[in-house]
């Protein structure tokens, strides 16, 4: 970087693909090209443009940062954690990660999370009970395996939630649900004729 009027070639691509590393779920974009040249490079003959806040992106950063700052000061006893894990494609044995043993992972991470002060009830769950727990009531089941689904649901171990209430709470993050459910209904009706 020779001028100290840009923004650094890094900071886009940090922006969108490394927002992992600063505990971000998805990136943040900020600014925007604003349009006007601000410098030409005579070497390359490359142009440099001003940048232009995205406000409501930085309102949305702002809230999302304070929200952060309050969760980093709250006590570990009252902050609510959920450990999520990955269960693709659906199956009956299929819960894995990348070199990591899934369980035993889960078993280490809930005793951590308990000497750390968050509020774990009750015995600390070992490898096998969690693989059972996770086997028989927290994995996806695919419409290629008949019965699985009736066993899993007859262990009455796996929540069922009416579609009604689904629909409750997915259909305010979707702006158009209908007309996508009926996109989706129709190309999965084609698929199978």
């Amino acid at each position: 970087m020779t001028s100290g009027k840009r923004i650094p070639r890094a900071s886009p691509h940090g922006d969108l693909l490394c927002h992992g590393q600063s505990g971000s779920l998805r990136p943040h974009r900020a600014l925007g090209r604003g349009g006007k040249i601000i410098h030409r490079d005579e070497q390359t003959g490359r142009a440099h443009y001003t940048y232009a806040a995205i406000e409501k992106n930085l309102d949305f950063f702002v809230r999302r940062v304070r929200s952060w700052l309050n969760l980093a000061a709250k006590p570990n006893r009252d902050k609510k954690i959920v450990i999520m894990f990955w269960n693709h494609t659906p199956g009956k044995q299929n819960i894995g990660a990348t070199y990591l043993n899934v369980f035993r992972s889960l078993e280490k991470i809930i005793a951590r999370l308990r000497a750390e002060g968050y509020t774990i009830e009750g015995d600390l769950p070992g490898e096998e009970e969690i693989k059972e727990l996770i086997l028989s009531a927290g994995r996806n089941i695919g419409s290629w395996a008949p019965g699985e689904l009736d066993d899993l649901l007859a262990r009455g171990r796996a929540v069922r939630i009416p579609m009604g209430q689904y629909r409750q709470w997915y259909e305010p993050w979707i702006p158009d649900t209908a007309a996508s459910s009926k996109r989706i209904g129709a190309a999965r009706k084609r698929a199978r004729s």
